[in-house]
């Protein structure tokens, strides 16, 4: 069972017409869901593995949702990422909208030293292997 989480709802309707036009009764499941609200869409231990693409600046809380990928994934999952972070001459200044934020509110982009933190930090405790 193949299932895809958006936060933003019509690109979910989009995804589950374009895969049923598609691939029939052999599709994945795409959800409208607050990826840091996992467990509440999907029971724990439901998932061998989990990828995110251009997600982690688009969370307020990276921690939380590593958590919560530790909970609907099963122990010992894989988990791959590819994802954006801000670099060091960066710090921060941006000039405003960017593809991913309107403002610097919607702006949840992490330096790499504080991204693979939020990660480390997760493993470590136990909350995602």
């Amino acid at each position: 069972r193949v299932v895809g989480v958006d936060l933003f709802e019509p690109y979910v309707e989009l995804s589950n017409v374009f895969n049923s036009s598609l691939l029939g009764d052999n599709l994945p499941q795409f959800v409208h869901a607050d990826c840091q609200e996992l467990s509440i869409h999907f029971p724990p231990s439901t998932f061998h593995g989990a990828y995110m693409i251009y997600v982690g600046f688009n969370v307020q809380s990276l921690e939380t949702l590593v958590e919560q990928l530790g909970v609907v994934c099963k122990r010992k999952a894989r988990v791959s990422v590819f994802d954006v972070v801000a670099g060091p001459e960066t710090e921060k200044e941006f000039t405003f909208p960017l593809p991913f934020a309107s403002d610097e509110s919607s702006c949840h982009m992490l330096d790499e030293e504080s991204y693979a933190k939020a990660w480390t930090s997760k493993v470590r405790s136990g909350a995602a292997e």
